[in-house]
């Protein structure tokens, strides 16, 4: 089954960052943004096959995103990406001072780093929302050069989704927070770090 030999590919990724070894980040990080690439493609190709037929996508595409499922990914992200960089602020943190993402000149990088471990927030909410086949031609546009745009309905209704999704409590590890809370914890504990390498 092809969703199980991409699982098997993406653990083979999983075993060959935690077999990587640099004396710094700068060592090993074009090959970690090499096979972050590969991931995400092996990544979006398996949970494509389980989405209704007319909302799966050929390829990930961002700008501009050219089709339904893409547009409410872009949009998402870019919800989840403010809410890290406000977070990161309000930590005390220089958004611009990447770790892994480095090279984007005047670009706040370091919500690049973070939003990685938590861009599964918004696959799930679109998803769950695609799925779900309540999405109509009233939640989006299609411009004359093929690019889809969410309309207000869809915003409106991917926002709240999301919102609804961040704001739900729940366990990890021992803690019960809402998953907004646990972002903002984590935020915290990596400005502790950046305090304590000084």
């Amino acid at each position: 089954m092809p969703t199980e030999k991409n699982i098997a590919r993406l653990e083979d990724y999983r075993n060959k960052i935690r077999a990587l070894d640099g004396d710094i980040v700068n060592d090993i990080a074009p090959m970690l943004r090499g096979w972050e690439g590969q991931a995400s493609r092996i990544y979006f190709s398996t949970i494509n096959t389980f989405l209704p037929e007319e909302f799966r996508f050929e390829v990930r595409s961002q700008h501009p995103a050219l089709d339904v499922a893409n547009a409410f990914l872009n949009y998402g992200y870019g919800i989840l990406y403010g809410r890290i960089e406000g977070a990161l602020i309000k930590a005390g943190i220089d958004p611009y001072i990447g770790v892994l993402h480095r090279d984007d000149y005047n670009r706040p990088v370091l919500v690049y780093d973070v939003i990685e471990m938590y861009r599964i927030w918004v696959d799930y909410v679109v998803y769950t929302l695609l799925a779900q086949n309540i999405i109509t031609e009233e939640f989006y546009s299609v411009r004359a050069d093929g690019s889809y745009w969410l309309e207000a309905l869809g915003r409106r209704v991917l926002i709240q989704s999301l919102n609804d999704y961040m704001d739900e409590v729940i366990t990890v590890r021992g803690v019960t927070r809402s998953r907004l809370t646990l972002l903002s914890l984590y935020v915290q504990s990596l400005a502790q770090k950046f305090k304590e390498e000084k």
